[in-house]
């Protein structure tokens, strides 16, 4: 049960026929007043009796259809005298109930959402010649908290004009003092305003025990900042999880990585091997295939070549002797290479002059 359905009167939950009777009671109070009935007051009282049975029978979405159109008329009417206050604020009641479950049921439709979210139910109360109930401006006050959409600067406005209207009245009722709580402990309460809440309630008349309500208020404000450390808490907590499980996969990808880098390096140093051993045989076998296809002449020509490589200092001083011994022996070369080896012996010794000469200076 919502408390604005305790303010209200009307229980959901009891028995439907018990409900009933004290509605039709209700109805019936309104209808033998010592005011004078019209046929209009008449015809709203009825009207009125109808959506109660409906909320009560829990046909909501009828009993919301039947309000928000007495609601139009009874403001009207109210406003020409044609119909008392309290067939006006039953009315807007019953139709603030309807609304708040139907909600809650999630049985809206965007349009109801949208005239919540407006500020036209606050005009037409406000509208009316006479101030109105302070319970109707509790209870629509209290449905647009409910809705996380709500723009809690215009309904803190809205409110705040209602309050300015009560400030010439010095009575404080119980209806009063709550829509005060309700707009110190919810309203601005939701908005963050703790220093101007704190301030306000040692300041507002109108509350009937104000120690109490600064008691509430720190109560609550101590339960709100020991939610927001656990939120934080919480959230911190899930940070370092989600962070753990990013740098545990990150290693994980990492020891894979590297693994895969040993395989491939393992794979790669294999097939080198095997490549350096395909080499080495294939050198060997063409090695093979030349030697077996050289002449003797061949093996013999590299042999000297290999020699000759290796002692060619030698093959110099063979190569000088040879031509001493020619030169020695005129008599066993031809005239043709007798003068050959004579000019390459002058050259050579001009060559070895001139080295001596070069390494005395």
């Amino acid at each position: 049960m919502t408390e604005y359905q305790q303010m209200n009167g009307t229980v959901q939950d009891t028995p439907e026929s018990y409900e009933s009777a004290r509605l039709e009671d209700s109805v019936v109070s309104l209808l033998t007043q010592e005011l004078q009935i019209t046929d209009e007051q008449t015809i709203a009282a009825n009207l009125y009796r109808k959506a109660a049975k409906l909320f009560v029978n829990k046909k909501f979405v009828e009993c919301y259809e039947q309000c928000d159109q007495l609601k139009n008329v009874v403001t009207t009417l109210g406003r020409e005298g044609k119909v008392n206050d309290e067939i006006v604020t039953n009315t807007w009641c019953l139709f603030f109930n309807v609304v708040d479950i139907i909600l809650t049921k999630g049985q809206g439709n965007a349009t109801l959402e949208r005239e919540l979210l407006s500020n036209d139910w606050f005009e037409q109360l406000y509208e009316m010649d006479v101030l109105v109930d302070p319970k109707l401006v509790y209870l629509l006050t209290l449905i647009k908290l409910h809705n996380e959409k709500t723009n809690l600067a215009q309904l803190r406005q809205q409110v705040e004009m209602y309050m300015m209207r009560l400030a010439g009245d010095d009575t404080t009722s119980q209806s009063v003092t709550e829509l005060h709580e309700l707009y110190l402990l919810e309203l601005l309460f939701k908005m963050g305003e703790f220093e101007e809440i704190e301030h306000m309630i040692k300041m507002d008349t109108h509350l009937q025990d104000p120690d109490a309500v600064l008691k509430k208020f720190q109560e609550k404000k101590l339960e709100f900042e020991r939610q927001e450390q656990r939120r934080k808490d919480d959230a911190e907590k899930k940070r370092k999880e989600a962070l753990a499980k990013k740098k545990e996969k990150q290693m994980a990808n990492d020891r894979a990585r590297e693994k895969q880098m040993l395989q491939e390096l393992e794979k790669a140093k294999e097939v080198s091997i095997g490549q350096q051993k395909k080499d080495k045989e294939s050198k060997a076998l063409k090695r093979y295939s030349q030697q077996s296809s050289r002449t003797a002449f061949d093996i013999v020509k590299q042999k000297l070549s290999f020699f000759m490589h290796k002692n060619t200092i030698m093959a110099v001083f063979m190569l000088i002797g040879l031509i001493v011994a020619l030169k020695a022996n005129p008599f066993m070369i031809n005239p043709k290479l007798r003068r050959w080896t004579r000019a390459f012996w002058e050259k050579l010794g001009s060559t070895v002059e001139m080295a001596l000469k070069v390494t005395y200076m």
